[in-house]
């Protein structure tokens, strides 16, 4: 695209600032993200995209452009939007406007479905003690949104808002889609309050799965347990439906363990292990019979507490490297 040169001076001075701000806002925001489990990703505009917006006669200051740096945070689930945006003000961000002004009130229609994502237009509060830097005096943009939010601006976007013609039928697609993602994000906010609300009949084997879910927090304290509960619980299933057992057996033999010094608070053994070692101390005889292929994390720690064990060398897991 032939830009004029007025153009390319103005971006090539305001691109300087931009790239010393977006270093800078990186290095503050990039961090708070990475500790929240959220998305962050930023850029400078492009030459093409300056000029085109310059030329939509918006804008009194091209220099001073809203959006030339512009940063993004992704979020799981709207709930966490807010949350978002008060970490932002949090962290020294003066709030000089925000689109939609106010997330409860809206002038939308309810038959639109038009991009209008959370938008922050924000300086970063100056350093106390240090030389001013005029940088930091740009307003930027940070948009937070949800990852089905960013899903349908990256499918669509291009589509719709550029291109070389304008099309109804791919702006139509693009709301309806707009549309189903908005509704399964309600759904997804409100997963608990509608599951509440839904007949839940007794499905068997989940019952088994948080029965023994409860035994490991019953015998195990919290800070010896995965945060991956349900995975622990799959595992230690399976492991009980192989060898034939009920969640009362599975007591039992916890209890036996414990009154003779055995049991979850073992050095180094995993709860999982030591799980292992109360089962085969209290019913040796299924281990044997039953278990054939099934594999188990034996380690030397596990032969220590109990010797026993060791006859389930050949349902091992090789947990070492074999050396040459």
């Amino acid at each position: 695209m032939k830009i004029s040169k007025a153009v390319r001076d103005i971006y090539k001075e305001a691109k300087g600032d931009a790239e010393k701000l977006k270093g800078h806002i990186d290095g503050l925001l990039r961090p708070l993200c990475n500790q929240n489990n959220w998305l962050y990703s930023s850029r400078v505009k492009s030459e093409v995209s300056f000029a085109l917006k310059i030329e939509t006669g918006r804008f009194d200051d091209p220099f001073n452009l809203e959006d030339m740096f512009a940063s993004m945070i992704v979020v799981p689930t709207i709930n966490q939007i807010k949350q978002a945006r008060d970490l932002i003000t949090a962290e020294d961000f003066i709030v000089k406007e925000q689109r939609p002004p106010d997330t409860d009130i809206t002038k939308k229609s309810p038959e639109s479905f038009i991009f209008d994502d959370l938008r922050l237009y924000v300086v970063y509060r100056q350093p106390n003690n240090l030389p001013e830097k005029a940088f930091l005096n740009r307003v930027f943009e940070i948009q937070v949104k949800t990852f089905l939010q960013h899903a349908w601006s990256i499918t669509t976007h291009d589509l719709v808002y550029k291109g070389e013609r304008f099309d109804w039928a791919r702006s139509r697609l693009a709301s309806q889609m707009k549309a189903m993602l908005e509704h399964t994000e309600s759904t997804i906010a409100s997963v608990d309050k509608i599951a509440d609300l839904l007949s839940s009949p007794k499905y068997e084997k989940f019952e088994g799965l948080n029965q023994l879910i409860s035994v490991y927090k019953e015998y195990w304290n919290n800070d010896l347990l995965p945060d991956d509960l349900k995975r622990l619980g799959e595992t230690t299933h399976k492991l009980t439906q192989k060898l034939g057992l009920s969640v009362e057996q599975v007591i039992e033999a916890l209890e036996d363990a414990k009154n003779v010094g055995l049991g979850g608070e073992a050095l180094d053994l995993s709860p999982y292990q030591s799980m292992i070692i109360s089962i085969y101390r209290k019913y040796p005889d299924i281990f044997s019979s039953k278990l054939k292929d099934f594999k188990l994390p034996l380690t030397d720690e596990m032969i220590n507490v109990y010797p026993e064990i060791n006859s389930l060398k050949k349902n091992e897991i090789k947990l070492s490297r074999n050396e040459n």
